[in-house]
C-alpha cells in the first residue's frame, strides 16, 4: 500500500539542497501523484544532455531499494533558455527498469543569433 512507502518531506529537501548546491542546477520541484515521483530539475543553458542525464541518475539514488522497486520516477529537465531545443529531455523509470530511459537526444539544431532580434 502507499502508506507503507510514504517519503518524508526531509528526503526532498535534502534532494535539493545537495543537488542545489551544483553550479548547472538552478531549481528542482517535485511532486508525487499516486506512484509516480516527478521532479523538474532547471540547469543552466551551457549544461550537456549527458551532464543532465547524469543529474536524473543522481536523484533516484537518493531513494530506497524499496521505493525504486515501488515508484514510477519521471525527470523533466530543462533549461533557462527555452530556446535552446536539444532540451527538455525527460527521464522515466518504471518499476522494472534498472535505469533512467531518456526521450530521444537531440540535438540543438536552431543557432542563436547574438543580439539579433529582427524578422
Amino acid at each position: 500500500a502507499l502508506s507503507e512507502h510514504e517519503i518524508e518531506e526531509s528526503l526532498y529537501t535534502k534532494i535539493k539542497t545537495e543537488l542545489g548546491k551544483k553550479d548547472n542546477i538552478n531549481n528542482i520541484t517535485h511532486r508525487r501523484q499516486g506512484k509516480v515521483i516527478n521532479f523538474i530539475v532547471t540547469v543552466s543553458s551551457e549544461t550537456d544532455v549527458k551532464t543532465a542525464k547524469g543529474i536524473g541518475e543522481e536523484i533516484v539514488k537518493y531513494f530506497t531499494e524499496e521505493d525504486i522497486k515501488y515508484y514510477t520516477f519521471q525527470i523533466y529537465m530543462k533549461k533557462e533558455d527555452e530556446k535552446l531545443n536539444n532540451f527538455p529531455i525527460i527521464g522515466y523509470k518504471g518499476i522494472e527498469a534498472s535505469e533512467l530511459i531518456f526521450t530521444k537526444d537531440r540535438e540543438i539544431t536552431v543557432q542563436e543569433e547574438a543580439g539579433s532580434n529582427e524578422e
